[in-house]
């Protein structure tokens, strides 16, 4: 589906927030790219990473995992 938009009018402005764990960064090479992001970069999607050790800097998604782990 990606591809096929992309070709066809391609994304508007898109950014992605992520943290920098996998698979969305890889520390084992120097720009923290993995085959995920850097497919998301061909599709002109940006990618916004939160600090690394910063948890707090995506707090609605950690408040996702918090109250899931509370309703288990």
């Amino acid at each position: 589906m990606c591809k096929h938009y992309s070709a066809d009018t391609g994304f508007p402005n898109i950014s992605i927030r992520s943290d920098n764990g996998s698979p969305f960064g890889n520390v084992l090479n120097m720009w923290g790219f993995t085959k995920l992001t850097v497919w998301w970069i061909s599709l002109e999607i940006k990618i916004d990473r939160s600090a690394p050790g910063h948890p707090e800097h995506n707090s609605s998604h950690e408040r996702m995992h918090k109250d899931m782990i509370k309703e288990l």
